[in-house]
């Protein structure tokens, strides 16, 4: 040990020396740096408050030093006493590894949050109602969970409390939530919360709710668990530009109802997405006839959207897109990458459609919902549905049991005098859907049987040989 010591002290001379030979040769490089203040107790030193200790930049307040009955009570102590400019919460100390109860919200009583980053301790904490995270409020937990489960942090609902279809977690006010949005306040930003779970005890409430905080809003590695309404729900005008949602886990249990969903994209537009999502009903006693599946998994019913990385089990459907009616619904220029519905007959219930395209229409326009939709890459296998399909597209009637598929692309309408129809491209070998193939056929034709419509390119062929139609009869050479 003494051999050890001997050669660290060398070590940090050496070290010293040279940096005190680097701020004699160019002091210019070597100046103050921006970042936090040290950690703020209840009890700074003599004279001193929390709020001058870390006045000029954000401080570390640490939560277990503040007055308060439980952990929520000290969170707010420490949150009154932040600065303006705002500061981190570590609560890490306070019980960790155990099960804890809230009597109230953090944010109780404060009319003025100031900007915060609150570190929760791995455990459980149940809370009474929801919280409402102020503007610039980051929530972060120890991990979705873990093994032992204290190694995670979990957020419960306390089930002789929470009032049905309320949020557990809401990012900013509004007045009546979800169905009739209305925030309390202008568009707000930088709320977020990541890295635990959301245990909702079988209650048929809202994990998340956004209705209100617009950029640098997301949600990341969250575990959503036996939430039996809604898991995340992202609704209303102001939440525009929120996101991305990823890395997120849902399993709503046992209980649940065809209703019961684990994230409701809705009438909002401009997301950054979701990225990265399982969602799965442990129960093989869901079925479509009588229907006892929860419909669908993720419903899209906003605009311009991306869903990747997505699988699906349990839900009749992993993603409806477009089957909210309203005034205002709408479901344009989304796109879907990377989607697997999946099931094993003895732990997890079927997924009868992957995707699944609807066609209800706007209320007061008549026009379809859905359109300009882009699909790559829709899987399913080792499923106990009677039937799978990647695609199955209401709008065109159109059901593709395709096991893999590469696209599906369905664009604008396109009305007619006797009718109407979508431009659109699959690249499914199902003969349920015209396609467009090519290939070098020489001076001979495709064979086999087709759907009327489809259409193939002969890359090596002559005058009259070069691009064929699929009629009722077969293939048809055009005259070109």
């Amino acid at each position: 040990m003494r051999n050890v010591r001997g050669v660290s002290a060398v070590c940090l001379s050496s070290i010293s020396i040279g940096l005190l030979a680097v701020a004699l040769i160019s002091p210019a490089l070597v100046r103050a740096q921006a970042g936090y203040n040290a950690v703020c107790t209840s009890s700074p030193p003599a004279g001193v408050t929390c709020s001058q200790y870390t006045s000029s930049s954000s401080g570390v307040l640490d939560a277990s030093t503040f007055t308060g009955a439980d952990l929520c009570a000290k969170i707010n102590s420490a949150l009154v006493a932040s600065p303006a400019v705002g500061a981190v919460i570590d609560a890490r100390g306070i019980g960790s590894g155990t099960n804890q109860s809230c009597a109230s919200s953090p944010w109780n009583g404060i009319t003025n949050p100031h900007p915060s980053v609150i570190l929760l301790p791995s455990g459980q904490i149940t809370i009474p109602a929801t919280w409402v995270l102020p503007n610039y409020t980051r929530i972060y937990g120890q991990g979705q969970r873990g093994s032992p489960a204290s190694s995670g942090t979990v957020i419960a609902a306390n089930s002789s409390s929470f009032a049905a279809g309320t949020p557990m977690i809401q990012f900013g006010a509004s007045t009546v939530p979800p169905s009739a949005p209305s925030c309390t306040s202008a568009p707000l930003f930088g709320i977020s919360v990541q890295d635990l779970m959301l245990d909702g005890n079988t209650l048929d409430i809202i994990g998340i709710l956004n209705e209100c905080s617009q950029e640098t809003s997301y949600v990341d590695r969250v575990n959503l668990y036996e939430i039996a309404g809604t898991g995340l729900y992202v609704t209303g005008l102001q939440a525009q530009n929120s996101g991305p949602y990823s890395n997120i886990a849902c399993n709503p249990g046992g209980t649940y109802t065809t209703a019961t969903t684990c994230a409701n994209l809705n009438t909002t537009g401009d997301l950054r997405g979701i990225h990265g999502f399982t969602a799965t009903v442990a129960s093989d006693a869901c079925t479509m006839s009588p229907t006892t599946c929860p419909t669908a998994a993720i419903y899209l019913d906003t605009n311009n959207a991306t869903i990747e990385d997505a699988h699906f089990e349990g839900f009749a459907d992993g993603i409806l897109v477009g089957s909210y009616s309203s005034t205002s619904s709408s479901a344009k220029g989304n796109v879907i990458v990377n989607a697997n519905g999946a099931g094993s007959a003895s732990a997890t219930g079927p997924t009868y459609d992957v995707i699944e395209i609807s066609a209800n229409t706007n209320t007061t326009s008549g026009n379809p919902n859905v359109s300009d939709l882009s699909i790559i890459g829709v899987t399913w296998a080792s499923n106990p549905a009677a039937t799978t399909n990647s695609i199955k597209d209401d709008l065109t009637v159109t059901t593709l049991p395709d096991s893999h598929l590469a696209m599906y692309v369905i664009g604008d309408v396109v009305s007619t005098t006797s009718g109407t129809g979508y431009s659109r491209f699959t690249t499914s070998t199902s003969d349920v859907a015209p396609n467009w193939g090519a290939g070098a056929l020489g001076t001979g034709k495709p064979n086999g049987s087709c759907i009327p419509g489809a259409l193939f390119s002969n890359t090596t062929g002559a005058a009259k040989n070069i691009l064929f139609l699929c009629s009722a009869s077969g293939w048809v050479a055009l005259p070109y």
